[in-house]
């Protein structure tokens, strides 16, 4: 059976996951990226890369986000967010990197490889590299789910 979510489930979906697949547009494309996101309840923080994944959402702010949930063929979770980029400036980039680092980090299991080598320290210094920190203003968000 394939079911919708309620609201809430798709606020706690949101909630309990920490990978999702941002999507915008390229030359009339979709073009989807992986990102590690947090949810605050009202915006979806992420990191955008530098370069090409950064110029398209500058070009059009319009995006859809996807995570999910995924034990068997039959018992899966899936929401679903329309809304716009919106690029944070110093003080929302510092507390975008916050809110992520205190998602990120307790995720974080020994047997993690860490691009920082194998001594993570949980500062917010160590979970970012190369890109602009975001939010997604929701504007309209559903979810779908599985179970047989």
């Amino acid at each position: 059976m394939i079911g919708a979510l309620n609201e809430s489930q798709v606020k706690g979906m949101l909630c309990s996951q920490a990978l999702g697949r941002l999507a915008c547009v390229k030359d009339n494309q979709p073009y989807i990226m992986p990102v590690i996101y947090t949810y605050d309840g009202d915006y979806i923080y992420a990191q955008a890369g530098v370069g090409e994944p950064l110029d398209l959402l500058r070009e059009n702010p319009k995006v859809c986000f996807e995570t999910d949930r995924y034990t068997h063929l039959n018992d899966w979770q899936s929401v679903v967010v329309l809304g716009a980029y919106e690029e944070l400036d110093e003080d929302g980039s510092r507390e975008a990197e916050a809110l992520l680092a205190r998602r990120v980090f307790p995720l974080l299991t020994k047997n993690s490889v860490h691009r920082f080598g194998t001594n993570v320290k949980e500062t917010p210094e160590n979970l970012t590299s190369d890109g602009k920190f975001c939010r997604i203003k929701i504007s309209q968000m559903s979810g779908s789910y599985g179970e047989g």
